[in-house]
């Protein structure tokens, strides 16, 4: 992994802190790194949102550089999915939402996330949700924070296909293309790609057509299904153009969950969803979900995988490290 977290105390203000250390390893591989660790955490530090985890402090002595970090007691939404279920429909919408508020919130202060991923989302036991993992994140207008002596940096499952083949020229629609993977993992519980080869799963992000959620979980409504499908476009043009319309649809999308229902969207009940009693509702048995999975291979190319977490950091064209955090 690029960096480890530990938890930690502050002595001078006796407040728990998060401690993320920079691998020393990942400093020796390119030298680049670690000055470019230090200049994204400064600028985090201008990031002030209920959905975002704050940044208190960088500090570098002889042996490592590590941020000081807000300490929220939280799981990340990877380790939610590993109950072996997938999460509702309702609830799903409600992670995303918050998450996309937060990443509208950083763009506007001309800021990028480019490494969302599960792992990256924190949910605590009052459904609050929170984004972490700015340290790869790229300074609008400068490059060299994404691209940097010829590496590319990313969780390659959700990195968007732009990112393999004109990684100059990127923006937001690339971290929309991220929101789309995740929000498929959320209601299926698999990812659309299906191999741990480097290469195999770079070429799935440009070339494969995924199979749509609703085909894998009949379940879920066309409406959404297709909405998420439009977050996959391999072209960045076809996808949602920036975040106040994809959450003005998704919102839309939202309220017909809750015709009927004496909840609002808007009131504080429908916001304290408990992750607990939520992931194993409405959803059928991950055999159950790879046997209709296998299903439809046998009338599409389309695959779908549901795979370790794999960080990469490669020169493009061609991989040079491949790190199981």
């Amino acid at each position: 992994a690029s960096a480890v977290v530990y938890s930690a105390v502050d002595t001078e203000l006796n407040i728990e802190v998060a401690l993320k250390i920079l691998s020393p390893n990942l400093i020796q591989e390119d030298e680049n790194i670690e000055e470019n660790f230090i200049k994204d955490a400064v600028n985090h530090t201008c990031l002030k949102h209920p959905n975002l985890v704050r940044i208190l402090g960088i500090e570098k002595d002889e042996q490592f550089t590590y941020l000081v970090i807000e300490l929220f007691d939280s799981n990340s939404l990877e380790t939610v999915m590993k109950t072996e279920t997938a999460i509702d429909q309702l609830t799903a919408i409600k992670i995303i939402l918050k998450v996309c508020k937060a990443l509208e919130y950083a763009l506007s202060l001309n800021i990028l996330h480019r490494n969302i991923k599960p792992s990256n989302i924190l949910i605590d036991k009052n459904f609050q949700i929170k984004l972490t993992g700015f340290g790869l994140e790229k300074i609008i207008q400068k490059r060299e924070h994404f691209y940097t002596a010829g590496k590319i940096y990313g969780t390659l499952y959700y990195m968007a296909p732009e990112l393999f083949t004109d990684p100059f020229n990127i923006d937001c629609r690339s971290d929309i293309y991220s929101i789309g993977i995740i929000f498929y993992y959320l209601l299926t519980n698999i990812l659309p790609l299906e191999t741990n080869n480097t290469g195999e799963i770079i070429s799935m992000h440009i070339k494969s057509n995924f199979i749509s959620p609703n085909k894998i979980k009949n379940n879920i409504s066309k409406e959404l299904s297709d909405f998420i499908m439009k977050l996959l476009e391999k072209n960045p043009v076809d996808r949602y153009q920036n975040y106040s319309v994809l959450i003005s649809e998704l919102e839309k999308i939202e309220s017909q969950y809750y015709k009927g229902s004496t909840i609002s969207p808007d009131s504080e009940e429908s916001g304290d969803i408990n992750i607990s009693t939520t992931v194993l509702k409405y959803l059928k048995t991950r055999e159950n979900v790879i046997s209709k999975v296998n299903t439809f291979r046998k009338d599409e190319k389309s695959s779908l995988y549901k795979p370790p977490n794999i960080d990469v950091s490669f020169e493009s064209p061609n991989i040079i490290n491949v790190n199981k955090p």
